[in-house]
């Protein structure tokens, strides 16, 4: 039997000479990408959504790392409701604790940027991902159409990567 997780792992030479490519050019995975990334990110309008599929097809291209990918979207956002709310409450604590003027607003901007930074990298990482995933799933099943990879003894298996972003349900 042969594990799918196994074909992942395969040397250059190896899949030479099966005729598979991981590449990271996969034209369906790109178009993928173009069509559905940020499908289920909240709090854009169609503008921004279409930016960052755009990019996000654009990195299944190319191979852009994840922060590079929120540099670029961090602009494109806007503050969630909850968090105005948190600003304008942290703010309210550090009119408390006498802060002004441009050291007030210098605070306020940094904690608002440190919100919109990691939505930004939430996104990215998350659209980055499920367009991986499914060019994974498109090169599966080219392999099964070239008879490279028979789905009758070939079966997934969830390998989760133990970083600051797993939690151990995932591991």
């Amino acid at each position: 039997k042969r594990r799918l997780a196994e074909s992942q792992t395969e040397s250059p030479t190896q899949q030479q000479s099966t005729g598979s490519s991981l590449s990271l050019a996969n034209p369906k995975a790109v178009e993928w990408a173009k069509a559905h990334a940020a499908e289920s990110t909240q709090d854009i309008d169609d503008e921004v959504r279409s930016k960052i599929r755009d990019l996000v097809s654009q990195a299944v291209a190319t191979g852009m790392h994840p922060g590079e990918i929120a540099k670029e979207i961090v602009p494109w956002l806007k503050l969630t409701d909850s968090e105005t709310q948190q600003v304008a409450a942290y703010r309210e604590e550090r009119l408390a604790k006498g802060y002004k003027g441009d050291r007030l607003e210098k605070a306020v901007l940094r904690y608002s940027q440190r919100f919109l930074k990691k939505r930004a990298e939430l996104i990215a990482r998350t659209e980055t991902m499920k367009s991986l995933n499914r060019r994974q799933e498109f090169l599966w099943q080219q392999a099964v159409a070239h008879g490279e990879l028979n789905p009758e003894v070939t079966w997934r298996e969830w390998i989760g990567t133990p970083d600051k972003h797993s939690c151990d349900h995932c591991l």
